[in-house]
């Protein structure tokens, strides 16, 4: 019979294959290489198509970063540094596993990384 942890590490290697598979599955189905949407025929209205470009190519961006990130989740999981903070290497606390089981970065660091840096003063 598999350990607690065995169990629960198998668990998260089905969820993250999951999301995995769906996200492949969206990218096969919406970012089939095809011809750039039809801009808008008025000069005005290039802005509109401008900022209609930026937006999909941040949605794309966000969905390759995540399979990015995913992909570094399941190496991790396999090879034993699951869990394990990358900033720190001290553990990752579970609750943020279990909110985001791609998650690298333990509390203390991810918000240390998301402080703003302050610019040299002249």
């Amino acid at each position: 019979m598999p350990s607690k942890p065995e169990t629960r590490r198998r668990q998260i290697e089905r969820l993250l294959v999951a999301e995995r598979e769906e996200l492949a599955r969206r990218v096969k189905r919406d970012y089939a290489p095809s011809a750039p949407p039809e801009g808008h025929s008025q000069p005005s209205e290039n802005a509109v198509d401008d900022v209609a470009f930026d937006l999909e190519f941040h949605r794309r961006q966000s969905v390759f970063e995540r399979l990015a990130q995913i992909d570094l989740a399941l190496a991790r999981l396999r090879n034993g540094g699951f869990g394990v903070c990358d900033g720190c290497g001290g553990p990752i606390e579970q609750r943020r596993v279990e909110l985001d089981p791609a998650i690298r970065l333990c509390l203390a660091c991810q918000s240390a990384s998301e402080k703003p840096r302050r610019s040299p003063t002249m």
